[in-house]
Protein backbone atom coordinates (compact mmCIF):
# COMPACT_ATOMS: atom_id res chain seq x y z
CA UNK A 1 0.00 0.00 0.00
CA UNK A 2 2.83 2.44 0.76
CA UNK A 3 4.57 2.37 -2.51
CA UNK A 4 3.54 4.66 -5.68
CA UNK A 5 2.26 2.56 -8.60
CA UNK A 6 2.91 4.21 -11.85
CA UNK A 7 0.98 2.59 -15.11
CA UNK A 8 3.38 3.16 -17.92
CA UNK A 9 0.84 3.54 -20.74
CA UNK A 10 2.35 1.68 -24.09
CA UNK A 11 0.41 1.78 -27.20
CA UNK A 12 2.59 0.51 -30.25
CA UNK A 13 1.02 2.53 -32.72
CA UNK A 14 3.72 4.72 -33.99
CA UNK A 15 5.70 3.22 -36.76
CA UNK A 16 9.73 3.93 -37.04
CA UNK A 17 8.94 6.57 -40.00
CA UNK A 18 7.04 8.99 -37.75
CA UNK A 19 10.49 10.09 -36.61
CA UNK A 20 11.50 11.48 -33.47
CA UNK A 21 8.36 10.48 -31.56
CA UNK A 22 8.83 7.25 -32.00
CA UNK A 23 12.87 7.27 -31.33
CA UNK A 24 12.18 9.05 -28.21
CA UNK A 25 9.06 6.40 -26.80
CA UNK A 26 10.79 3.68 -27.19
CA UNK A 27 14.00 4.19 -25.88
CA UNK A 28 12.38 5.64 -22.84
CA UNK A 29 10.39 2.67 -22.56
CA UNK A 30 13.30 -0.14 -22.65
CA UNK A 31 15.07 2.46 -20.21
CA UNK A 32 12.19 2.66 -17.80
CA UNK A 33 12.06 -1.36 -17.87
CA UNK A 34 15.46 -1.88 -17.27
CA UNK A 35 16.06 0.90 -14.45
CA UNK A 36 15.84 -0.16 -11.00
CA UNK A 37 13.36 2.76 -9.37
CA UNK A 38 13.60 3.37 -5.69
CA UNK A 39 11.93 0.96 -3.37
CA UNK A 40 9.04 3.25 -3.08
CA UNK A 41 8.04 3.35 -6.78
CA UNK A 42 6.85 0.17 -8.37
CA UNK A 43 6.35 0.48 -12.55
CA UNK A 44 3.12 -1.18 -14.26
CA UNK A 45 3.38 -1.52 -18.32
CA UNK A 46 0.36 -0.97 -19.02
CA UNK A 47 0.07 -1.80 -22.74
CA UNK A 48 -2.69 -2.08 -25.33
CA UNK A 49 -2.57 -4.05 -28.43
CA UNK A 50 -4.81 -4.74 -31.59
CA UNK A 51 -4.87 -8.69 -32.50
CA UNK A 52 -1.95 -10.09 -31.27
CA UNK A 53 0.05 -9.55 -27.70
CA UNK A 54 3.42 -7.33 -28.52
CA UNK A 55 6.34 -9.26 -28.99
CA UNK A 56 8.35 -6.55 -26.94
CA UNK A 57 9.57 -8.32 -23.88
CA UNK A 58 9.23 -6.61 -20.99
CA UNK A 59 11.03 -6.92 -17.82
CA UNK A 60 8.64 -5.13 -15.56
CA UNK A 61 4.90 -6.09 -14.72
CA UNK A 62 2.37 -5.51 -17.30
CA UNK A 63 -0.86 -5.43 -17.91
CA UNK A 64 -2.29 -6.28 -21.14
CA UNK A 65 -5.81 -4.37 -22.97
CA UNK A 66 -6.73 -5.53 -26.15
CA UNK A 67 -7.84 -2.38 -28.13
CA UNK A 68 -11.24 -2.91 -28.84
CA UNK A 69 -13.97 -1.04 -31.68
CA UNK A 70 -12.07 2.06 -31.71
CA UNK A 71 -9.02 1.07 -32.59
CA UNK A 72 -10.63 -0.64 -36.18
CA UNK A 73 -12.46 3.20 -36.49
CA UNK A 74 -8.75 4.82 -36.68
CA UNK A 75 -8.12 2.05 -39.21
CA UNK A 76 -11.10 2.60 -41.34
CA UNK A 77 -10.41 6.46 -41.31
CA UNK A 78 -6.63 5.90 -42.05
CA UNK A 79 -7.68 3.77 -45.05
CA UNK A 80 -10.20 6.26 -46.29
CA UNK A 81 -7.63 9.00 -45.86
CA UNK A 82 -4.33 6.78 -46.89
CA UNK A 83 -2.17 8.69 -44.28
CA UNK A 84 -1.03 7.12 -41.44
CA UNK A 85 -2.27 10.18 -38.85
CA UNK A 86 -6.03 9.66 -39.48
CA UNK A 87 -6.85 11.73 -35.74
CA UNK A 88 -7.89 15.15 -38.08
CA UNK A 89 -10.22 12.93 -40.37
CA UNK A 90 -11.91 11.52 -37.66
CA UNK A 91 -12.52 14.09 -35.43
CA UNK A 92 -13.82 16.34 -38.44
CA UNK A 93 -16.05 13.18 -39.61
CA UNK A 94 -19.19 13.70 -37.34
CA UNK A 95 -20.67 9.86 -37.83
CA UNK A 96 -17.00 8.50 -37.45
CA UNK A 97 -16.56 10.72 -34.35
CA UNK A 98 -19.60 9.56 -32.90
CA UNK A 99 -18.55 6.28 -33.08
CA UNK A 100 -15.14 6.54 -31.98
CA UNK A 101 -16.35 8.37 -29.04
CA UNK A 102 -18.54 6.23 -27.85
CA UNK A 103 -16.42 3.38 -28.25
CA UNK A 104 -13.39 5.19 -26.61
CA UNK A 105 -15.92 5.88 -23.69
CA UNK A 106 -16.22 2.38 -23.26
CA UNK A 107 -12.87 0.99 -23.55
CA UNK A 108 -11.84 3.99 -20.94
CA UNK A 109 -14.42 2.94 -18.24
CA UNK A 110 -13.23 -0.50 -18.25
CA UNK A 111 -9.67 0.76 -18.28
CA UNK A 112 -10.31 2.54 -15.57
CA UNK A 113 -11.49 -0.38 -13.60
CA UNK A 114 -8.93 -2.31 -14.29
CA UNK A 115 -6.56 -0.12 -13.01
CA UNK A 116 -8.22 0.18 -9.43
CA UNK A 117 -8.24 -3.27 -9.65
CA UNK A 118 -4.42 -3.74 -9.85
CA UNK A 119 -3.69 -0.89 -7.46
CA UNK A 120 -2.62 1.55 -10.08
CA UNK A 121 -2.48 5.12 -8.31
CA UNK A 122 -1.18 7.00 -11.41
CA UNK A 123 -0.74 6.34 -15.60
CA UNK A 124 2.38 8.10 -17.16
CA UNK A 125 2.21 9.12 -21.10
CA UNK A 126 5.41 8.93 -22.43
CA UNK A 127 4.48 10.48 -25.25
CA UNK A 128 1.78 13.57 -26.28
CA UNK A 129 -1.68 11.57 -26.27
CA UNK A 130 -4.67 13.21 -27.03
CA UNK A 131 -6.96 10.75 -25.87
CA UNK A 132 -6.59 10.52 -21.99
CA UNK A 133 -7.91 8.31 -19.25
CA UNK A 134 -10.23 9.89 -16.75
CA UNK A 135 -6.94 8.91 -13.96
CA UNK A 136 -4.65 10.89 -11.91
CA UNK A 137 -1.90 11.49 -14.76
CA UNK A 138 1.68 12.52 -16.00
CA UNK A 139 1.89 14.47 -19.28
CA UNK A 140 5.03 14.49 -21.77
CA UNK A 141 5.61 17.48 -23.55
CA UNK A 142 8.22 18.11 -26.40
CA UNK A 143 6.97 21.74 -27.97
CA UNK A 144 4.32 24.07 -28.60
CA UNK A 145 5.07 23.91 -32.37
CA UNK A 146 1.78 25.26 -33.39
CA UNK A 147 2.06 28.99 -31.14
CA UNK A 148 5.95 29.12 -31.39
CA UNK A 149 6.62 28.89 -35.27
CA UNK A 150 4.90 30.39 -38.03
CA UNK A 151 1.81 29.07 -39.44
CA UNK A 152 3.28 26.03 -41.13
CA UNK A 153 0.00 23.70 -42.36
CA UNK A 154 0.87 20.85 -40.56
CA UNK A 155 0.63 22.66 -37.54
CA UNK A 156 -2.68 24.81 -38.34
CA UNK A 157 -4.34 23.31 -41.15
CA UNK A 158 -7.38 20.89 -40.82
CA UNK A 159 -8.41 21.29 -37.45
CA UNK A 160 -4.82 20.57 -36.02
CA UNK A 161 -4.51 23.87 -34.53
CA UNK A 162 -7.87 23.77 -32.66
CA UNK A 163 -6.75 20.17 -31.62
CA UNK A 164 -3.59 21.42 -30.62
CA UNK A 165 -4.97 24.31 -28.34
CA UNK A 166 -7.59 21.95 -27.23
CA UNK A 167 -4.84 19.46 -25.39
CA UNK A 168 -2.96 22.46 -24.02
CA UNK A 169 -5.60 24.64 -22.97
CA UNK A 170 -7.43 21.67 -20.98
CA UNK A 171 -5.72 18.32 -20.91
CA UNK A 172 -2.75 19.82 -19.63
CA UNK A 173 -4.27 21.51 -16.91
CA UNK A 174 -5.83 17.81 -15.55
CA UNK A 175 -2.33 16.41 -15.18
CA UNK A 176 -0.31 15.72 -12.06
CA UNK A 177 2.97 16.61 -13.33
CA UNK A 178 3.90 17.97 -17.12
CA UNK A 179 7.49 16.72 -17.82
CA UNK A 180 9.14 19.28 -20.35
CA UNK A 181 12.38 18.03 -22.12
CA UNK A 182 15.04 20.75 -21.23
CA UNK A 183 14.71 24.30 -19.76
CA UNK A 184 13.67 25.90 -22.52
CA UNK A 185 11.00 23.93 -23.05
CA UNK A 186 9.70 25.07 -19.72
CA UNK A 187 9.82 28.39 -20.70
CA UNK A 188 8.53 28.06 -24.10
CA UNK A 189 5.02 26.35 -22.38
CA UNK A 190 4.94 29.32 -19.99
CA UNK A 191 5.35 31.83 -22.53
CA UNK A 192 1.87 30.91 -23.74
CA UNK A 193 0.22 28.90 -21.08
CA UNK A 194 -0.26 29.49 -17.51
CA UNK A 195 0.32 26.36 -15.68
CA UNK A 196 0.61 25.88 -11.52
CA UNK A 197 4.31 26.22 -11.89
CA UNK A 198 5.36 23.66 -9.30
CA UNK A 199 3.98 20.63 -11.58
CA UNK A 200 5.89 21.53 -14.20
CA UNK A 201 9.44 19.83 -14.33
CA UNK A 202 12.42 19.41 -16.83
CA UNK A 203 12.70 15.32 -17.71
CA UNK A 204 16.53 15.65 -19.62
CA UNK A 205 16.05 14.97 -23.52
CA UNK A 206 18.03 12.09 -24.57
CA UNK A 207 19.47 10.63 -27.75
CA UNK A 208 17.99 6.95 -29.44
CA UNK A 209 19.07 3.41 -29.15
CA UNK A 210 21.27 4.46 -31.78
CA UNK A 211 24.37 5.76 -29.87
CA UNK A 212 24.56 2.64 -28.59
CA UNK A 213 24.65 0.12 -32.20
CA UNK A 214 27.58 -0.76 -33.89
CA UNK A 215 28.30 -1.33 -37.91
CA UNK A 216 31.15 -3.01 -38.46
CA UNK A 217 33.26 -1.17 -41.31
CA UNK A 218 32.52 -3.32 -43.83
CA UNK A 219 28.58 -2.92 -43.40
CA UNK A 220 29.70 0.67 -43.91
CA UNK A 221 31.18 0.55 -46.69
CA UNK A 222 28.41 -1.11 -48.09
CA UNK A 223 25.88 1.43 -46.98
CA UNK A 224 27.89 4.08 -48.39
CA UNK A 225 28.02 2.27 -51.50
CA UNK A 226 24.58 1.61 -52.16
CA UNK A 227 24.47 5.41 -52.06
CA UNK A 228 27.54 6.12 -54.10
CA UNK A 229 28.70 7.78 -51.37
CA UNK A 230 32.38 9.13 -49.61
CA UNK A 231 33.18 9.43 -46.44
CA UNK A 232 33.64 12.98 -45.48
CA UNK A 233 32.13 14.05 -48.80
CA UNK A 234 28.39 14.72 -47.84
CA UNK A 235 25.94 16.18 -45.42
CA UNK A 236 23.30 14.33 -43.60
CA UNK A 237 19.73 15.70 -42.64
CA UNK A 238 17.63 12.64 -40.98
CA UNK A 239 14.33 14.75 -41.18
CA UNK A 240 10.65 13.66 -42.34
CA UNK A 241 9.31 15.82 -45.16
CA UNK A 242 7.43 18.07 -43.41
CA UNK A 243 7.61 22.16 -44.62
CA UNK A 244 8.68 23.32 -41.24
CA UNK A 245 11.99 21.02 -41.56
CA UNK A 246 12.91 23.67 -44.05
CA UNK A 247 14.53 21.53 -46.89
CA UNK A 248 13.68 24.21 -48.98
CA UNK A 249 16.52 26.75 -47.50
CA UNK A 250 18.98 24.14 -46.97
CA UNK A 251 18.58 23.25 -50.60
CA UNK A 252 19.45 26.98 -51.61
CA UNK A 253 22.21 26.64 -49.55
CA UNK A 254 23.69 23.96 -50.52
CA UNK A 255 23.36 25.46 -54.26
CA UNK A 256 25.73 28.20 -53.16
CA UNK A 257 28.32 25.62 -51.75
CA UNK A 258 28.26 24.02 -55.15
CA UNK A 259 28.87 26.66 -57.07
CA UNK A 260 31.70 27.95 -55.00
CA UNK A 261 33.98 25.24 -56.01
CA UNK A 262 32.69 22.24 -54.27
CA UNK A 263 30.52 20.49 -57.08
CA UNK A 264 31.87 17.07 -56.00
CA UNK A 265 30.39 17.55 -52.21
CA UNK A 266 26.85 15.91 -51.81
CA UNK A 267 23.56 16.09 -49.29
CA UNK A 268 22.04 13.11 -48.08
CA UNK A 269 18.10 13.92 -47.17
CA UNK A 270 16.42 11.06 -45.16
CA UNK A 271 13.43 10.57 -43.69
CA UNK A 272 9.90 9.57 -44.47
CA UNK A 273 7.39 11.78 -46.68
CA UNK A 274 5.06 13.81 -45.07
CA UNK A 275 3.32 16.21 -48.15
CA UNK A 276 6.23 17.93 -49.08
CA UNK A 277 8.70 15.97 -50.98
CA UNK A 278 7.34 16.27 -54.62
CA UNK A 279 8.04 20.27 -54.10
CA UNK A 280 11.50 20.08 -52.52
CA UNK A 281 12.41 17.57 -55.73
CA UNK A 282 10.91 20.39 -57.93
CA UNK A 283 13.41 22.99 -56.62
CA UNK A 284 15.98 20.22 -56.42
CA UNK A 285 15.93 19.82 -60.08
CA UNK A 286 15.14 23.21 -61.12
CA UNK A 287 19.01 24.08 -59.57
CA UNK A 288 20.62 21.05 -61.32
CA UNK A 289 21.28 19.29 -58.53
CA UNK A 290 20.05 16.06 -59.00
CA UNK A 291 23.13 14.14 -59.11
CA UNK A 292 24.26 16.29 -56.13
CA UNK A 293 21.35 15.58 -53.81
CA UNK A 294 20.68 12.33 -52.37
CA UNK A 295 17.15 10.92 -51.50
CA UNK A 296 17.21 7.86 -50.09
CA UNK A 297 13.38 7.79 -48.32
CA UNK A 298 13.21 6.33 -44.73
CA UNK A 299 16.41 4.22 -43.78
CA UNK A 300 17.56 1.60 -41.00
CA UNK A 301 19.54 2.48 -38.03
CA UNK A 302 22.40 0.67 -39.34
CA UNK A 303 22.30 3.74 -42.50
CA UNK A 304 21.41 6.32 -39.93
CA UNK A 305 24.05 5.00 -38.00
CA UNK A 306 26.39 5.21 -40.88
CA UNK A 307 25.74 8.27 -42.42
CA UNK A 308 26.17 9.81 -38.66
CA UNK A 309 29.95 8.38 -38.81
CA UNK A 310 30.83 8.81 -42.40
CA UNK A 311 29.49 12.59 -42.84
CA UNK A 312 31.22 15.73 -43.04
CA UNK A 313 28.44 17.16 -40.72
CA UNK A 314 24.79 17.07 -39.50
CA UNK A 315 23.12 19.80 -41.27
CA UNK A 316 19.78 21.18 -39.33
CA UNK A 317 17.95 23.77 -40.72
CA UNK A 318 14.34 23.28 -38.84
CA UNK A 319 12.17 26.42 -38.34
CA UNK A 320 10.81 24.05 -35.07
CA UNK A 321 12.65 24.00 -31.62
CA UNK A 322 13.55 24.11 -28.96
CA UNK A 323 15.45 20.73 -29.20
CA UNK A 324 15.89 18.54 -32.22
CA UNK A 325 17.06 14.66 -31.51
CA UNK A 326 19.33 14.70 -34.48
CA UNK A 327 21.60 17.67 -32.56
CA UNK A 328 22.72 15.61 -29.63
CA UNK A 329 23.09 11.92 -31.78
CA UNK A 330 25.56 13.18 -34.29
CA UNK A 331 27.88 14.72 -31.03
CA UNK A 332 27.49 11.51 -29.70
CA UNK A 333 28.69 10.10 -32.70
CA UNK A 334 31.88 12.25 -33.22
CA UNK A 335 29.77 13.95 -35.87
CA UNK A 336 30.17 17.86 -36.57
CA UNK A 337 26.81 19.85 -35.95
CA UNK A 338 25.52 22.71 -38.07
CA UNK A 339 21.93 23.12 -36.52
CA UNK A 340 19.66 26.65 -36.44
CA UNK A 341 19.92 28.95 -33.55
CA UNK A 342 17.60 27.93 -31.22
CA UNK A 343 17.97 28.25 -27.40
CA UNK A 344 17.20 25.22 -26.81
CA UNK A 345 19.73 23.83 -29.10
CA UNK A 346 22.23 25.75 -27.38
CA UNK A 347 21.22 24.19 -24.07
CA UNK A 348 21.76 20.44 -25.53
CA UNK A 349 25.14 21.67 -26.92
CA UNK A 350 26.74 24.81 -25.63
CA UNK A 351 29.44 26.20 -28.39
CA UNK A 352 30.34 23.12 -29.55
CA UNK A 353 28.05 23.45 -32.72
CA UNK A 354 27.68 26.17 -35.28
CA UNK A 355 24.41 27.63 -35.26
CA UNK A 356 22.71 29.83 -38.03
CA UNK A 357 19.23 31.51 -38.83
CA UNK A 358 17.50 29.07 -40.47
CA UNK A 359 15.59 31.54 -42.99
CA UNK A 360 19.20 32.60 -44.29
CA UNK A 361 20.37 30.48 -46.88
CA UNK A 362 23.57 32.04 -47.27
CA UNK A 363 24.67 31.84 -43.81
CA UNK A 364 23.49 28.09 -43.82
CA UNK A 365 25.82 27.54 -47.12
CA UNK A 366 28.53 29.84 -45.46
CA UNK A 367 28.55 27.15 -41.90
CA UNK A 368 28.93 24.51 -44.44
CA UNK A 369 31.35 25.97 -45.96
CA UNK A 370 33.83 26.22 -42.47
CA UNK A 371 33.08 22.81 -41.75
CA UNK A 372 34.48 21.35 -44.46
CA UNK A 373 37.97 22.63 -43.43
CA UNK A 374 39.15 19.30 -41.43
CA UNK A 375 41.28 21.82 -39.29
CA UNK A 376 38.58 23.43 -37.83
CA UNK A 377 36.06 20.39 -37.62
CA UNK A 378 38.01 18.08 -36.25
CA UNK A 379 38.78 19.88 -32.91
CA UNK A 380 34.89 21.09 -32.98
CA UNK A 381 33.64 17.64 -33.27
CA UNK A 382 36.32 15.96 -30.63
CA UNK A 383 34.83 19.06 -27.88
CA UNK A 384 31.23 18.39 -28.88
CA UNK A 385 31.83 14.69 -28.27
CA UNK A 386 33.66 15.58 -24.74
CA UNK A 387 30.96 17.65 -23.97
CA UNK A 388 27.80 14.99 -24.27
CA UNK A 389 29.90 12.56 -21.89
CA UNK A 390 29.37 15.16 -19.17
CA UNK A 391 25.58 16.77 -20.66
CA UNK A 392 22.67 15.93 -18.37
CA UNK A 393 21.06 14.76 -21.38
CA UNK A 394 21.73 11.72 -21.38
CA UNK A 395 18.90 8.37 -20.65
CA UNK A 396 20.53 7.40 -17.25
CA UNK A 397 20.66 11.01 -16.22
CA UNK A 398 16.56 11.13 -17.32
CA UNK A 399 15.97 7.99 -15.46
CA UNK A 400 17.60 9.00 -12.26
CA UNK A 401 15.28 12.41 -13.17
CA UNK A 402 12.12 10.63 -13.36
CA UNK A 403 12.88 8.54 -10.31
CA UNK A 404 13.34 11.79 -8.36
CA UNK A 405 9.77 13.07 -9.67
CA UNK A 406 8.32 9.91 -8.57
CA UNK A 407 9.29 10.37 -5.21
CA UNK A 408 8.23 13.76 -5.16
CA UNK A 409 4.99 13.20 -6.24
CA UNK A 410 4.26 10.46 -3.95
CA UNK A 411 3.60 12.29 -0.93
CA UNK A 412 1.23 14.07 -2.65
CA UNK A 413 -1.31 11.39 -4.68
CA UNK A 414 -0.75 9.02 -1.40
CA UNK A 415 -3.45 11.37 -0.34
CA UNK A 416 -6.09 9.84 -1.57
CA UNK A 417 -6.98 6.05 -2.46
CA UNK A 418 -7.57 4.65 -6.06
CA UNK A 419 -11.37 4.02 -5.15
CA UNK A 420 -11.67 7.56 -4.74
CA UNK A 421 -15.03 9.18 -6.01
CA UNK A 422 -16.69 12.08 -5.97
Amino acid sequence: MDKLRVGVIVHFDDEPTDGGKYTYFNTLLKGINNFTFDPQIEIVNIVFYKDKLPKYQFKKQSIFIKEGFGNRIKLLARKLTKKSNSTTFTKRNPVINLLYSLSLKRKNTSTEALLKKNKIDMVYYLKQQEDIINYPFIATIWDVSHKSTNGFPEHTMNYNYEFREKYYLYTLNKAFVILCESQTGVQELKNFYSFYDKKIKVLPFFPGNIIEQEVDENQQKHILSKYNLEKDNFFVYPAQFWPHKNHYNLILAFSKLVRNNHSQIKLVLCGSNKGNLDYIMELIHSLSLASRVVITGFVSEDELLTFYKNAVALTMPTFLGPTNLPVIEAAALKCAVLCSDFEGHRELLGDNALYFDPGDASVIAEAMTKILDPTFREPMVQKAYDYTTRSPFNLNNSLRTLNEILLETKSKRKSWGVDYSL
